[in-house]
C-alpha cells in the first residue's frame, strides 16, 4: 500500500502564463535543486538547474533567466562570486541560500545584489515569496532597459 500523499498546486493543471519567468536552481545538493524545481514548475515556472558555481554561470548565460536561487556555499565559484558575476544590465534577481547561520551573511548577500536571503529548512511558501519578490524586480529592471 503506497502512503505517499501528492499534492498539486492548481497553476500547475493550467497552461504557463507568460509571466511564469524562467528560473535557474543552483545547489550542490540535488534533493534541493529537485524540491525547488518541483515547487517552480507547479507554478508555471520554466525551470534549469545546475549543481556547482561554474555551471550556474554558464547556464545563466545561455537560458538568461529572470530570477536564479542559489546557494552560498557551492563548488567554485560559491554563490557571493557567482551574484556577483550575474549583476549588471538584465540581471537577475538573486536569491541567496544558506543552511548555516552566520550574522554577516545578510550584509554581504545585499552588496553582492542579492533581493533575498532563505534561510535552510524554508517552507514552499518561503520559496514563493522570494520568487514574487525577486520576479518583480526583475520585471522592473528590465522594463527600465
Amino acid at each position: 500500500m503506497c502512503k505517499r500523499v501528492w499534492s498539486v498546486s492548481l497553476a500547475s493543471l493550467a497552461p504557463p502564463g507568460p509571466d511564469a519567468g524562467r528560473v535557474l536552481v543552483v545547489d550542490d545538493s540535488e534533493d534541493m535543486v529537485q524540491l525547488l524545481a518541483m515547487w517552480l514548475r507547479d507554478e508555471g515556472c520554466t525551470v534549469f538547474t545546475a549543481l556547482s558555481g561554474h555551471d550556474a554561470l554558464a547556464i545563466a548565460r545561455s537560458c538568461r533567466p529572470d530570477v536564479v536561487f542559489l546557494d552560498l556555499f557551492l563548488p567554485p565559484p560559491d554563490g557571493l562570486s557567482v551574484c556577483e558575476s550575474l549583476q549588471g544590465e538584465g540581471a537577475p534577481g538573486v536569491i541567496l541560500m544558506t543552511g548555516v547561520p552566520n550574522p554577516d551573511v545578510p550584509r554581504r548577500a545585499a552588496e553582492a545584489g542579492a533581493v533575498a536571503l532563505l534561510q535552510k529548512p524554508f517552507t514552499r511558501e518561503d520559496a514563493l515569496s522570494a520568487f514574487s519578490t525577486a520576479i518583480a524586480r526583475s520585471h522592473d529592471a528590465h522594463a527600465r532597459h
